[in-house]
C-alpha cells in the first residue's frame, strides 16, 4: 500500500473519530438541515393546494424517511461502532450498578490478579530491565571482561585509562568503585558511610547537576593521593549536616584523612551500582584511601568498574565491535584469567550481574506464582461472569426474540467485562503500590535499596495484562451465554452449566491451594530450621567489625589493638564471651577463602586439579561463643601463636572425606602447602540446602596468621540479654581502646541471618499470601456451588423435610455433593505438591521436599475451610420451612 493510500485512510479515520467526538453539534446541525428541507417542501406543497398535514406527509414521503437520511449521514460523518460501544458501556454500567455484590467481587478478583503480576513484573524490571535513573540512563553501557557472572569481571584502572584514550564509539568513559568502605567523622559523629571512588567524568557522563556546590574538576583526578575532595549525597547532607547550605568547604575525616566537601549530589541519586546505595563520592585519584587491600592502580588489583556513554549515532553492536578489536591493548599487563577472555559491552540496566544471577531462581518462582494467581483470579472472574450470564438467559432470549443478533449480545457482555477489568486494573495498580513497597522492603538495608516505581513499562504491562484477562476469560462466558435456545430459555431459564463450571473452578482452585500451602509450609519450616541453628545458637549473639586497615594500621599494631578491644568487650556487663574471626560471620559465607587440601605425602594425579576446601580464621572461644559442639579435641587457645606449631580444626565432613573417620586428633593436614596438626573436630553447623552434602571446612588459629597477617577483624559476642541493646556499651568499650579505628557493621547474628535468608523469607510470605487467596476463592466458589444446589433443589429439600427427614440428613446430603470438587481437587493437589516440591530444594534447609507432615497439614487446612464454607448454606437449607417453599411455588 502506498503512502498516499495510507494518508487517505488516516484522514478517513480521523474524520470518523472527530465526528464521534463532535457528535452532539453534528446531530443538532443535521436535524436543523433536515428540518429546513422538510419545511421548504411542505410550503411548496401547500402552495400547490394541499392541506398542512397532507403537505407535511408528502414532504416526508418524498424525502424518503427522516430516519434513513439521519442514519446515512451519521454513518458518513462517524463510525456507528463507536456509538454502539458507548451505548454498550452505558448499559453495562447500569447493569453492574444493579448487582453491586457481583461487581465488587469481580473488581476485587481482577485487582488481586493484576496487583500480583504487576508487583512481580516491577521487581523483574528493576533487577533486569530498568535503565539507570539518570538523565543519560538510556545511553549508558557497562564494560567488563567475559567471565562467568558469578565472578568479579571488573577490568581495573589501567584498562580504563587506555579505553578512555583510544575509544571512538564512546564519548565519555568513567571508572567507579561503588562499594568503597568509607568511615566518616563529621560534626562530632562517626560511622561507616557507603561510598564510591569515581573518576572526574562520572557525574558529567550521567548528566547530573549538583544540588549545592560542584562536582570534581579534571585536575582533581590527575595526581594520585593529592586532591582530598568529596561530594556528599543529598540524604547524608540532610541527616548528618542538617541541610546546612554552608556545608561546601567544610572538612570531614574519611578513613583517617581530612577531606574537603566541594558539593552535594542531587536528590534521589544514590549511585550506579543498581541496588547498592552510595552516600559519598571521592575522586579516583584517592583510590588508595578508599581501598586498602591492594593498590587499585595496579593491573593485578582490578577493583574499578567501567561505565561509559555511547557516542551520538553509535549502536551497541558497533561499540562491541570496536572494543573487541582493542581487547589486547586494554588487557596489556594483566596476567589473570581475564586476559584470555573477551570484552563485553552491555546496556547499563538493572542491578549488578552477580546479583542478577542470585535473583534468577527467585524471579522464576515469583513469576510462576504471579501467573498462577492471575490465572486463578481470571478463571474465577470467568466463573462469576458465566454464572451471572446463566441467570440472565431469559433476558438474552427475550432480546434475541426481538431481533438482537448473537454478536450484539456478546459485545454487550464484553463491554461489561471490560468495565470490570478496567476498574479492577486501576484498583490493582493502587494495590501494587503497597505490595511493591513491601517487596522492596525484603531487600532494603542500610546500604541497599531496591527501587520499584510504577514507570511507563510497568503501566504498559498492566494495560496488556488487564486486556488479556478480559478478552480471554470474558470471551468464553460471553460466547457460551449468548448461544441460547429462545423457547427453552423463556420456559425454564435453566442454568446447569453454571453449576458444572463452578465445580470445575472450585476443583482447580483447590489444587492450587493445596500446592501453595504445601510450598509455603516447606519454606516456613526451612526458615525456622535455618534460624534455629540445629548445631549452633545464634540467639543473644552480637557481631561487630573492626577496621584498623582503613586508618593505616600495620599488622602487628592491628593485632595488639584487636587484643585490647576484645578484653574491653569481655569486661562489658552482660557479655558472656567474645572471639575474633577473619571474614564474615554469616553462616552461609565461604569464610576467609578457599585452600587446596590434602594429606602429607599425597601426590596430585597428573593433569588433575587439587581439591579445595573453605577455611576460616577463628580465635579462641569462637565455637563456645556460637555454642557449636566440639565432637573431639579442643578449641584454639591464646597459646596458638605464630611461634607455636601450626594447628587446625576440621568439621565432620572434612574429617570423613580425608580420613574416613572423625578420630583424627593429632593427624596432619596440608592446606595450600602448609602443614597443620589437627587438634579438634567440630560439628557441621553451617546450614546447607537439601540434596547437598555439608561442605568440608578447615579452621585455623586466628592469632597464628597462617594465611596472611590479620588486620581487620569480626568479633562474635554472646550476651546475656538483647544483643541489639548491648551494642551501644560494646561500641563505647571498643572506642576506649582507640577511638580512631572504625567500628562498623554492628548487628545481631539473627538479623544478619534474616538478611542472608531474605529470599526464603520472601518466598514464604508470597506463597502463604497466594495460598490464602486461592483458598479464599475456593471457599467462596464452594459456597456458591452449595447455595446453587440449595436453590435448584429447594422443592426436593422441602419434600424431604415434610415427610420427616432429619435436618442433619439434608446437611450431609448437600455436603456430600458440594465436597466432591474439593475431594477431586485435593487428590490432584497432593500429586502436584509432591511433583513440584523439589523445585524448592535449594531453599530447603534441614527438611526434605516431600514432607508428609507439611502436605497433610495443607490438605487438612483446605478440607476444614471447605467444610465450613459448604456447611453454612447447607445448614440454612436444613432450617427451611417446607410450607413456605410450597406457598412460593
Amino acid at each position: 500500500m502506498t503512502w498516499a493510500a495510507w494518508l487517505v485512510r488516516a484522514r478517513a479515520a480521523l474524520r470518523l473519530v472527530a465526528g464521534f467526538v463532535q457528535r452532539r453539534s453534528q446531530d443538532a446541525a443535521l436535524d436543523e438541515e433536515l428540518q429546513f428541507h422538510i419545511d421548504h417542501a411542505t410550503e411548496r406543497n401547500i402552495r400547490r393546494g394541499m392541506t398542512a398535514d397532507a403537505a407535511r406527509r408528502h414532504a416526508l414521503v418524498t424525502l424518503g424517511g427522516r430516519a434513513r437520511w439521519t442514519e446515512a449521514t451519521r454513518d458518513e460523518q462517524r463510525s456507528r461502532l463507536l456509538d454502539d460501544v458507548v451505548r454498550d458501556l452505558r448499559y453495562g454500567a447500569a447493569a453492574l450498578r444493579r448487582n453491586i455484590g457481583f461487581s465488587v467481587g469481580g473488581v476485587i478478583t481482577v485487582a488481586l490478579g493484576v496487583a500480583a503480576t504487576t508487583t512481580v513484573f516491577n521487581f523483574v524490571s528493576a533487577v533486569y530491565l530498568r535503565s539507570l535513573a539518570v538523565p543519560e540512563g538510556r545511553r549508558l553501557v557497562r564494560i567488563h571482561s567475559a567471565v562467568p557472572p558469578t565472578q568479579e569481571s571488573t577490568l581495573g584502572f589501567p584498562a580504563f585509562v587506555r579505553l578512555r584514550e583510544h575509544t571512538r564509539s564512546l564519548d565519555l568513559v568513567a571508572a567507579h568503585y561503588s562499594t568503597a568502605p568509607l568511615y566518616v567523622k563529621a560534626r562530632g559523629e562517626s560511622g561507616e558511610v557507603p561510598g564510591a571512588v569515581v573518576s572526574a567524568a562520572y557525574f558529567r557522563m550521567l548528566g547530573l547537576r549538583p544540588a549545592l556546590g560542584r562536582f570534581f574538576a579534571p585536575d582533581e583526578d590527575s595526581v594520585p593521593d593529592r586532591d582530598a575532595v568529596a561530594v556528599i549525597g543529598y540524604g547524608l547532607w540532610r541527616s548528618r549536616f542538617d541541610a546546612d547550605s554552608q556545608v561546601v568547604g567544610e572538612h570531614i575525616a574519611i578513613n583517617g584523612r581530612s577531606f574537603t566537601i566541594v558539593g552535594v549530589a542531587p536528590p534521589e541519586f544514590d549511585g550506579v551500582a543498581g541496588g547498592l546505595v552510595n552516600a559519598l563520592w571521592i575522586p579516583m585519584m584517592m583510590l588508595r584511601t578508599g581501598y586498602r587491600f591492594c593498590d587499585g592502580f595496579d593491573p593485578s588489583c582490578a577493583v574499578t568498574a567501567i561505565l561509559a556513554r555511547l557516542a551520538p549515532g553509535v549502536t551497541l553492536p558497533e561499540a562491541q565491535a570496536e572494543l573487541a578489536g582493542l581487547r589486547t591493548m586494554l588487557l596489556a599487563g594483566d596476567d589473570s584469567a581475564r586476559a584470555a577472555r573477551g570484552i563485553i559491552v552491555e546496556p547499563a540496566k538493572g542491578i549488578r550481574d552477580q546479583e542478577q544471577v542470585q535473583y534468577a531462581t527467585l524471579s522464576k518462582l515469583l513469576w510462576a506464582i504471579a501467573i498462577v494467581l492471575l490465572v486463578v483470579a481470571s478463571a474465577n472472574l470467568g466463573g462469576l461472569l458465566l454464572a451471572r450470564g446463566m441467570t440472565r438467559r431469559k433476558e438474552f432470549a427475550l432480546r434475541a426474540s426481538l431481533g438482537a443478533g448473537r454478536w450484539r449480545i456478546v459485545r454487550q457482555l464484553l463491554a461489561e467485562s471490560l468495565m470490570l477489568g478496567v476498574t479492577g486494573g486501576v484498583a490493582g495498580v493502587a494495590l501494587s503500590l503497597v505490595t511493591s513497597r513491601a517487596l522492596a522492603g525484603f531487600f532494603t538495608t542500610e546500604n541497599r535499596r531496591l527501587a520499584l516505581p510504577l514507570d511507563g513499562r510497568v503501566l504498559a504491562f498492566v494495560v496488556c495484562a488487564t486486556l488479556a484477562t478480559v478478552l480471554i476469560f470474558g470471551l468464553f462466558p460471553a460466547l457460551r451465554v449468548s448461544k441460547v435456545d429462545v423457547s427453552e430459555a423463556l420456559k425454564t431459564g435453566g442454568n446447569r452449566a453454571s453449576s458444572r463450571a463452578r465445580s470445575f473452578l472450585v476443583a482447580g482452585q483447590t489444587v492450587l491451594a493445596v500446592a501453595m500451602l504445601t510450598a509455603a509450609g516447606l519454606l516456613s519450616r526451612s526458615f525456622e530450621r535455618a534460624m534455629s541453628g540445629g548445631t549452633f545458637d545464634p540467639r543473644h549473639v552480637a557481631q561487630v567489625r573492626l577496621r584498623p586497615r582503613l586508618v593505616g594500621y600495620a599488622p602487628d599494631r592491628a593485632q595488639a589493638y584487636v587484643h585490647a578491644a576484645i578484653e574491653r568487650i569481655r569486661a562489658v556487663p552482660g557479655v558472656v564471651a567474645a572471639a575474633p574471626a577473619r571474614g564474615y560471620l554469616d553462616v552461609q559465607s565461604t569464610g576467609a577463602g578457599t585452600a587446596t587440601v590434602g594429606l602429607p605425602g599425597e601426590a596430585l594425579v597428573a593433569g588433575g586439579t587439587a581439591p579445595r576446601v573453605d577455611y576460616f580464621d577463628v580465635g579462641p572461644g569462637f565455637f563456645a561463643t556460637l555454642r557449636v559442639p566440639m565432637v573431639a579435641g579442643r578449641e584454639f587457645s591464646e597459646h596458638d601463636t605464630p611461634s607455636a606449631p601450626r594447628v587446625a580444626l576440621v568439621n565432620e565432613r572434612l574429617a570423613q572425606r580425608l580420613w574416613g573417620s572423625i578420630d583424627v586428633l593429632d593427624r596432619s593436614v596440608v592446606l595450600d602447602g602448609r602443614t597443620f596438626r589437627v587438634v579438634g573436630v567440630v560439628k557441621d553447623y553451617r546450614p546447607h540446602p537439601f540434596g547437598e552434602s555439608p561442605r568440608g571446612a578447615a579452621y585455623v588459629a586466628y592469632w597464628q596468621s597462617a594465611f596472611g597477617p590479620q588486620v581487620d577483624a569480626n568479633i562474635a559476642i554472646r550476651v546475656a540479654g538483647d544483643p541489639l541493646a548491648a551494642l551501644g556499651p560494646i561500641r563505647r568499650a571498643i572506642e576506649s581502646a582507640d577511638p580512631t579505628v572504625p567500628v562498623t557493621e554492628l548487628k545481631s547474628m539473627e538479623g544478619q541471618m534474616r538478611s542472608s535468608y531474605a529470599q526464603v523469607r520472601l518466598g514464604r510470605v508470597v506463597l502463604t499470601a497466594s495460598a490464602a487467596l486461592a483458598l479464599f476463592l475456593a471457599a467462596v466458589g464452594l459456597y456458591g456451588v452449595v447455595a446453587y444446589l440449595v436453590t435448584q433443589r429447594a422443592r426436593e429439600i422441602a419434600v424431604r423435610l415434610a415427610v420427616g427427614a432429619p435436618p442433619a440428613a439434608v446437611v450431609v446430603m448437600l455436603l456430600r455433593q458440594g465436597m466432591r470438587p474439593i475431594v477431586v481437587g485435593g487428590a490432584i493437589g497432593l500429586v502436584v505438591s509432591v511433583a513440584a516440591a523439589p523445585l524448592l530444594s535449594r531453599w530447603l534447609f534441614g527438611i526434605a521436599p516431600v514432607d508428609v507432615a507439611t502436605i497433610l497439614t495443607a490438605l487438612t487446612t483446605v478440607i476444614v475451610v471447605a467444610l465450613i464454607a459448604s456447611y453454612v448454606p447447607a445448614r440454612h437449607a436444613a432450617a427451611t420451612d417446607p410450607a413456605a417453599v410450597f406457598r412460593s411455588d
